[in-house]
């Protein structure tokens, strides 16, 4: 700041100066005398001129020590430049770190593909070998397809490969004879009553899940062109569904996922919630040769723990579209498993029916289905004896590294015994081989984690005659 001096005869004050530039001083600089008052402010005493006139302006600087600002300057574009330089260095640092995460991630994805591609490869090769898929098989076998992994040659980084059949499953679209139709599959109906009472107790006063409901519910979910008729009474079609809050779009079409199921009435979430002896860890399909227990279709996002035990539960007071179990003292020990592991929305094939598109045989793999499944296949009253199908798939001999039992068509008569009848019926729907499989890869690599599901049909092909696999879908779970 400078300051703009004016002088009188009798009195001389001091002003803030206008930008007028500089002017020379009427007095000599040796009779200017410096005064020090109010706190460091800098006034001048200056002479009265003789001929009483108003002096000329002139402009003093505040600060007499330049070196001083200079400093100041130096300093504070040095503060400035300093916190430049570590924002530029934090920025860098995040970007180098993200660069690093997006390349082990693509690294990790690019790992998960190439286990899949595996897959596809195991399971040609196993195709070419023989016509039945079983527990038995290579494609089974955690220990062979570790050692498959380690073949691939990944110097940095892990990879985990699980391959299941996905018709040894329930398949919830075969409930239907054909698509688009509205004629119900007996055989499919009858399956899914014996699987419902298993998990659905007759005692109403404790559970009011109703297993008819259910399946006409299912039923009006998938058929189409019967005008939106309502199955039995107890069924639900469009109007049913756009009143609920929030509405939901009843499709009349198959499923495409398996959690879809959950939309249709009367179906509760603990849907899957199994007594506990009809729940089998110990088949090799469904857990690691190292017993640990995990389940290959731990890639199914459910919502719920791997392995829960409580009888089932639900409270009706929201107004969902699901019946109620009024009480969660129902006997017995209860476990849960993955919808992915009872049930898929796969295997459809041309239909070979005139005015047909297509359908869904329902015909389930009993050298892979899970106890759960096998026994809903057997005449009511029989259930327990599912578990004995199971164990004769794995039994070993004494060495332990061959497989006792041939699993060709027939073998389960050699373990249980069906009337004519009912062995006629297990018939229908039981298949010994599969063209469709679901494929689990997880890779690691440093910090970057990627589990792959893909879902694979397996074929021969028209114009070679070879055995190929197609990936139907792909996704990140």
């Amino acid at each position: 700041m400078t300051l703009m001096i004016t002088g009188y005869k009798t009195n001389a004050k001091i002003e803030p100066a206008m930008n007028t530039g500089y002017k020379k001083s009427p007095w000599p600089d040796s009779r200017l005398t410096l005064l020090q008052i109010n706190k460091g402010t800098d006034l001048f005493r200056l002479p009265v001129p003789q001929n009483n006139k108003r002096t000329t302006l002139f402009r003093l600087p505040v600060l007499q020590n330049n070196r001083g600002i200079a400093l100041l300057v130096v300093l504070a574009l040095i503060s400035v430049l300093m916190a430049a330089a570590l924002e530029l260095a934090r920025g860098s640092g995040d970007s180098a770190d993200m660069d690093k995460r997006t390349a082990d991630r693509f690294q990790a994805e690019e790992m998960a593909k190439s286990a899949i591609g595996l897959a596809m490869f195991i399971l040609v090769r196993d195709a070419e070998q023989n016509d039945i898929d079983s527990v038995q098989e290579m494609w089974a076998d955690p220990g062979i397809l570790e050692a498959a992994i380690q073949l691939l040659g990944f110097r940095q980084g892990a990879v985990d490969l699980v391959i299941t059949d996905e018709l040894g499953k329930i398949q919830v679209n075969a409930l239907l004879e054909q698509f688009p139709g509205d004629a119900i599959n007996n055989d499919q109906s009858a399956l899914w009553e014996r699987f419902l009472n298993m998990i659905i107790s007759s005692d109403k006063s404790v559970d009011l899940r109703d297993p008819a409901e259910i399946i006409n519910s299912l039923k009006d979910w998938l058929d189409s062109g019967d005008d939106d008729a309502i199955s039995g009474l107890s069924g639900a079609e469009a109007d049913y569904y756009q009143a609920l809050d929030p509405p939901v779009i009843c499709s009349n079409a198959p499923f495409d996922r398996v959690d879809g199921i959950f939309m249709v009435k009367g179906i509760p979430e603990n849907l899957t919630y199994l007594p506990a002896h009809l729940v089998d860890s110990s088949n090799s399909i469904f857990s690691k040769s190292s017993g640990n227990g995990s389940s290959p279709y731990s890639g199914y996002d459910s919502g719920f723990p791997e392995s829960s035990f409580f009888a089932p539960d639900i409270d009706n007071s929201s107004g969902s579209n699901v019946s109620s179990v009024s009480s969660n003292n129902l006997e017995g020990s209860y476990q849960y498993l993955d919808p992915g592991r009872i049930f898929t929305v796969y295997g459809i094939e041309s239909s070979k029916k005139e005015g047909t598109r297509f359908s869904y045989p329902g015909t389930i793999n009993i050298n892979t289905a899970d106890v759960a499944v096998l026994a809903a296949m057997l005449p009511e009253g029989m259930e327990d004896q599912a578990s004995e199908l199971a164990d004769f798939r794995t039994e070993r001999e004494v060495n332990g590294k061959v497989f006792s039992n041939n699993l060709d068509s027939g073998w389960y008569k050699k373990v249980i015994a069906l009337s004519p009848k009912d062995a006629k019926n297990f018939d229908r729907i039981a298949r010994y081989s599969s063209n469709f499989f679901k494929v689990a890869a997880t890779a690691q690599f440093n910090d970057a984690r990627i589990s792959l599901t893909g879902f694979v049909k397996r074929e021969k092909l028209t114009e070679s005659g070879k055995w190929g696999c197609k990936l139907l879908q792909i996704t990140e779970d």
